[in-house]
């Protein structure tokens, strides 16, 4: 079985695409997706391959993964990192979603992955699983000539749980995710085969449950579908009504085709349903999650939406490439003064701070010259006046730490208040990056850095005991530097080794 560690990086003076891709371990499937690269820069995303896992059927009575659903997904995981050999394609980890988020037991999962397939598993909470959603709405809006300004909404209806996103910029500005997904209302309401008009009542009132008390989004904005149930959908028009759409796969989805499709598949056997085009084995789902998604259109106020294939994977890799955090709402801190470099200087608009990973899960902390004794931080550099935030960091990470080329995930957004609780401009931005066995050496001799030191994790709060019990004029200094790493413990519960 293949391992992450097989997996090619890609060459950046090929004069073909490449991919960078991550597995998405979600509830019913798992999907390698990510960004397709073009040698002129140039991204859109992409999905790969998919495996179909059954992992939220294989959760037992107390909420464990079974034996039989972990090995399913050790088996797709190892299937979708031989395709990414396939295509060339660098793994950079996996993402977990719902299912394995509720997990009880899904630490162990997360060690298997790892220990069978060197795989790291990022687990996402719900709001940044809509983001990843939304991420990758915007690259492919982008992509296809849309502006940067125009309000989206991406509704990634899942396995387990459904996610919307609405926003107008780089990151969306808000979402809801709801206990809504076709494995879900399916273990909820199964049917006979072919169901009866009472179970298909019944399917549509636990799916239209959670939907009721939800805002709608703006009327202007553009709506897009994220994720399979969509695209299964979506593939089987031009079989079931050739007449009026013609033999070509369609790319939007309105509300009259939704109910179509409803009536449709409510009048099929599993069996019968399985003929049609896509994964056969959606066959026994996929009208529960067409139902949760006609009820979407009609709580929601959707009247026409755009199916798009890529979703989670293809999203954190964006987050990635782009810099820009999934965890978009922001933490915030109250200093108990301002009055101290880097706040005071007027040429940054912020900074970046990276907290380093070694193979073994330790951190470095750094400390510069003129710091109190026993001292130390998050090492980090400042985002000049109208720089970009990620360039900045690729400049501050190479001149710290000498390391190029190390996977960095944009973990959150710290901002801070002043005294009385006005907001200050500045902020910081903090990742995690992957430095393996790469030890930490400046680049840059006038950075004045003594020292880095590892830490284990359970040890980051007696470090920031330490900056926060500093007396004097260095203790609005030590608040704002133990901030971050306050923020960096709650960020690595989602980051196991």
């Amino acid at each position: 079985m293949p391992t992450v560690s097989v997996v090619r990086a890609r060459d950046e003076t090929s004069t073909q695409p490449s991919f960078v891709t991550l597995i998405d371990i979600g509830s019913n499937a798992m999907k390698l997706g990510g960004c397709r690269i073009e040698p002129g820069g140039s991204r859109s995303p992409a999905t790969l391959a998919e495996r179909i896992t059954w992992l939220n059927q294989g959760l037992d009575e107390h909420g464990a993964v079974g034996e039989d659903a972990i090995q399913r997904v050790l088996d797709a995981a190892g299937e979708l990192i031989g395709e990414a050999v396939r295509f060339d394609a660098s793994v950079a980890g996996a993402v977990g979603t719902a299912a394995l988020r509720s997990a009880v037991n899904r630490d162990e999962v997360l060690a298997r992955l790892h220990s069978e397939l060197g795989l790291r598993t990022r687990m996402l909470a719900p709001r940044e699983e809509a983001a990843a959603g939304y991420l990758a709405v915007r690259e492919r809006w982008l992509a296809g000539g849309g502006g940067g300004r125009e309000p989206l909404v991406a509704f990634d209806l899942g396995g387990r749980s459904a996610e919307m996103t609405v926003g107008s910029g780089p990151a969306p500005d808000s979402f809801v995710s709801v206990e809504l997904g076709s494995a879900h209302l399916f273990d909820l309401a199964p049917t006979s085969d072919p169901p009866v008009p009472a179970e298909i009542n019944r399917i549509r009132a636990l799916a239209s449950e959670p939907l009721k008390s939800l805002a709608r989004p703006p009327r202007e904005a553009h709506v897009h579908l994220v994720g399979a149930t969509a695209t299964t959908l979506a593939g089987y028009v031009p079989m079931l009504f050739a007449r009026e759409y013609g033999p070509d796969p369609v790319h939007h989805l309105d509300r009259d085709i939704v109910r179509r499709l409803v009536a449709e598949l409510a009048k099929m056997t599993i069996h019968e349903r399985r003929q049609l085009p896509g994964n056969p084995e959606r066959a026994k789902i996929i009208l529960h999650g067409a139902i949760a998604l006609e009820q979407a259109y009609k709580y929601l106020g959707f009247r026409h939406a755009r199916v798009v294939p890529d979703g989670v994977a293809a999203g954190a890799v964006i987050s990635e490439l782009r810099g820009v955090p999934l965890d978009f709402e922001p933490v915030s801190v109250d200093l108990p003064a301002v009055d101290f470099r880097p706040l005071i200087r007027d040429d940054r608009d912020g900074e970046v701070l990276f907290a380093l990973r070694r193979g073994d899960g330790r951190l470095w902390l750094q400390r510069k010259i003129d710091y109190p004794a026993d001292v130390y931080r998050i090492p980090g550099g400042g985002i000049d006046r109208g720089e970009d935030p990620h360039a900045a960091f690729e400049r501050e990470l190479y001149e710290e730490t000498g390391a190029d080329g190390a996977r960095a995930v944009p973990a959150c957004t710290i901002r801070y208040r002043g005294p009385g609780g006005a907001p200050l401009a500045f902020y910081t931005r903090l990742y995690v990056v992957e430095l393996e066995d790469h030890e930490p050496a400046p680049v840059d001799s006038d950075e004045g850095i003594e020292d880095y030191v590892p830490v284990a994790p359970e040890d980051l709060p007696r470090w920031a005991d330490r900056l926060e019990s500093l007396r004097g004029r260095m203790r609005p200094w030590g608040v704002f530097r133990a901030a971050a790493i306050r923020a960096l413990e709650h960020v690595l519960a989602r980051f196991p080794v």
